[in-house]
């Protein structure tokens, strides 16, 4: 997973130059919003040995890439 975020980093600061800064606070919201979701359902089905997978951060870049720039905050 880590081959694979490091592949998005090109293809997100060429997006970043392209469409401005939103589209990296929308990355950073996906993101938190993406983790804080699959800690609290890791720490529900695990309990106190929850772990936050690369996974979900290469599904918060990926679905971050596929909206429009001017994507209202809580709609992502």
């Amino acid at each position: 997973m880590r081959k694979v975020l490091v592949s998005l980093i090109p293809i997100i600061i060429m997006s970043a130059w392209l469409f401005g800064l939103r589209v990296l606070i929308l990355l950073a919201i996906v993101t938190i919003a993406g983790a804080a979701c699959e800690y609290a359902i890791m720490r529900y089905a695990n309990g106190k040995n929850a772990k936050v997978s690369e996974a979900v951060l290469v599904t918060c870049f990926l679905f971050t890439l596929t909206l429009p720039p001017a994507t209202p905050y809580w709609v992502a």
